[in-house]
């Protein structure tokens, strides 16, 4: 019985094998022609930005490539910046010191929700409720990233789970765009309840980062959604930074930069006047197919791109009674970018 066993154990591995390395090589096709399809747009838009996935794992937890591996999939992808967060531990921490676009960090993995901590002066132990885990990240002077928040491929997290994401004060980063367990694409049904649980949020005034991430446990799904950051830096500390303050975008193929005012997104909430100057510049070298602009969660206005690769919009729109307005970007090919928002304080507030 062992023998048989042994033999029907070593079949498994050796289709898993086969699995991982038919995956590696068909991934490894469309990783080089969206490194290509990023290279072009980053020509139209004209300025620099830097790519970053703050979310990752390798075999010092559940993944199942080695630190070495993943630097060696962030550099096919274009990734500039990859954070490396294993689950409750720092082991990977002196791996990652031997290259420098990696970004360590600890996913802190409770049995409520998973929240992440980017540059950690020392490990966290899950406590297991989510306000706790986001008060012990806040005790080291970092801000939090709630890792998705309504739930990952496979597993849709209960109503009184997400609520205790809403009883949130801010600021926090949050996933809107995860890809756990996915193949070839990161969006899934918790993709879209996370950005609607952005827009409550934004409605209800807290002031909350949005990331996608590919929580990649193999090497090949590096990038498999990312965070697009408008700076020059090369520093991933530096980029890191950028990012907290709100300025970038989420995507998985279109570059999407805007303005209000001439200011960029994450500035300080401001009372506007009773209109708004909003300035959307977007490009894909393979071709943009529309534009949205949303309010409150609500689309405000939308427009059809007609397949050009780079666009520039210039809208005046009613201020005064909204609590945010963010924009939305769908490719040829129904690639999505998703801006960050500008926040403001209502009349009322002041």
């Amino acid at each position: 019985m062992s023998e048989q066993m042994t033999r029907l154990e070593q079949g498994l591995l050796h289709l898993r094998r086969f699995t991982d390395a038919t995956y590696a090589y068909l991934m490894g096709r469309q990783v080089d022609e969206l490194r290509e399809r990023w290279r072009r747009t980053q020509e139209l838009m004209g300025e620099s930005i830097r790519r970053v996935d703050l979310h990752s794992h390798t075999t010092y937890s559940d993944g199942t490539a080695s630190v070495a591996e993943m630097d060696e999939w962030r550099q096919r992808t274009g990734i500039d910046v990859l954070g490396i967060t294993d689950h409750n531990t720092l082991v990977q921490a002196d791996d990652c010191r031997r290259y420098p676009q990696l970004l360590v960090g600890e996913e802190v993995t409770g049995e409520h929700h998973h929240v992440l901590i980017h540059f950690p002066e020392s490990l966290i132990m899950p406590v297991h409720q989510l306000a706790g885990e986001v008060e012990n990240i806040r005790r080291q002077q970092r801000i939090p990233l709630i890792a998705h928040p309504t739930g990952w491929m496979g597993r849709v997290y209960e109503a009184t789970r997400i609520d205790a994401v809403r009883m949130l004060s801010g600021p926090f980063l949050m996933e809107i765009a995860n890809g756990a367990g996915n193949w070839y694409d990161y969006r899934d049904s918790t993709d879209e309840s996370a950005r609607g649980l952005w827009d409550e949020l934004l409605l209800a005034g807290i002031p909350v980062i949005a990331t996608g991430n590919s929580d990649a446990h193999r090497g090949a799904n590096v990038g498999l959604v990312w965070n697009g950051v408008p700076t020059a830096a090369e520093d991933p500390g530096a980029i890191y930074q950028a990012l907290l303050s709100g300025c970038g975008f989420v995507s998985n193929g279109p570059a999407v930069v805007v303005s209000a005012d001439g200011m960029a997104p994450g500035s300080p909430a401001i009372v506007p006047q009773r209109q708004l100057a909003l300035h959307i510049r977007t490009a894909d070298s393979a071709g943009l197919a529309r534009w949205r602009v949303v309010g409150d969660g609500s689309t405000v206005q939308e427009g059809d791109c007609g397949g050009k690769t780079l666009l520039d919009v210039n809208l005046d729109l009613p201020a005064g009674h909204v609590r945010s307005y963010r924009v939305e970007i769908v490719s040829s090919d129904g690639r999505q970018a998703f801006s960050n928002p500008f926040r403001f304080s209502l009349q009322s507030d002041v």
